[in-house]
């Protein structure tokens, strides 16, 4: 048995990955040789929430399906970017759109 050090996600790299093996035997004649070999791995996506929204005569109601997040607010896509007041860290939120173009995003 053999261990691939470190944590696998960082010792494989996307695309191919080569794992080579040398087995020896006692003498050409005999035929105590026996090689097997797996390599599995579970990957949990690290995927992000889905910021969704719904405007109804300027009522603005942000939601997202996971927890875990607090919302922030900018007057440009490129910020600054600051917390909604409270913070607001879970989901719906709801504000009039009365302020003229805000940006959303939500940070871990």
């Amino acid at each position: 048995m053999f261990l691939i050090p470190g944590e696998l996600t960082t010792s494989l790299l996307t695309g191919d990955n080569i794992l080579a093996a040398e087995v020896h035997n006692y003498n050409a004649l005999s035929a105590d040789v026996t090689f097997g070999t797996s390599l599995d791995a579970i990957l949990l996506q690290k995927s992000g929430p889905e910021l969704k929204m719904q405007n109804l005569q300027d009522v603005l109601t942000l939601f997202w399906d996971r927890g875990g997040f607090t919302l922030q607010q900018s007057d440009s896509v490129a910020g600054p970017w600051n917390d909604v007041a409270g913070p607001i860290v879970s989901s719906p939120f709801t504000t009039t759109n009365s302020i003229g173009t805000q940006f959303y995003r939500l940070r871990r």
